[in-house]
């Protein structure tokens, strides 16, 4: 894996840089969320496919909330 190498190469931190995203995102939220919901799109056909659901619908996310 690639990611670890280069992250210990250039010095940074893994959680510092997931505080650092995770930031940024709440602060462009709370700044404009009308482009940040336009830069995170639904998958190809996934709101077609929830418009025709025929029960409950749950989002299971990694993301923070």
């Amino acid at each position: 894996m690639l990611k670890p190498v280069i992250m210990e190469e250039w010095g940074e931190n893994r959680d510092a840089i997931v505080d650092l995203f995770g930031k940024v995102r709440d602060e462009w939220m709370d700044a404009d969320l009308a482009t940040w919901i336009g830069a995170n799109r639904f998958y190809p056909g996934v709101p077609e496919a929830l418009k025709f659901a025929s029960s409950r619908i749950y989002i299971v996310t990694t993301k923070q909330v």
